[in-house]
């Protein structure tokens, strides 16, 4: 068994160290949007940080903003999270996600956030 799990990490690790080309960046891309889909698929998932501005090295993390229509609690939430884990088990990348009620996003209180502008202003929605 912990030749296994060895296995596994000693592979994540080894596909980490070659990340950064076009064609595995979209293919990250697709694994997140067929993970989140699964489980919310009205969902909209926005790209925002280094990634997003394709500024990223090779150990940056994924920063996602995921919204949902409806409330939010944590069992919603970690459905989404725990596909997202199996992505970075599987890729040996970081993915930060950040789950959000639409509506709420787009209210006054939330526009007039720092951080939600920057997203609107870097975002890239997939």
């Amino acid at each position: 068994m912990f030749e296994k799990l060895l296995e596994k990490v000693s592979s994540a690790l080894d596909r980490r160290q070659i990340r950064g080309n076009p064609l595995e960046r979209e293919e990250i891309i697709g694994q997140i949007k067929r993970a989140v889909y699964e489980v919310e698929p009205e969902a909209e998932i926005i790209l925002y940080g280094s990634r997003s501005r394709r500024q990223a090295l090779p150990e940056s993390d994924w920063d996602l903003l995921i919204l949902v229509e409806g409330p939010i609690d944590d069992k919603r939430t970690d459905r989404i999270r725990h596909r997202l884990y199996e992505i970075e088990w599987e890729s040996g990348e970081v993915i930060s996600s950040i789950v959000r009620d639409r509506q709420d996003w787009n209210s006054d209180l939330y526009r007039a956030m720092p951080f939600h502008q920057r997203v609107e202003q870097e975002g890239t929605r997939l």
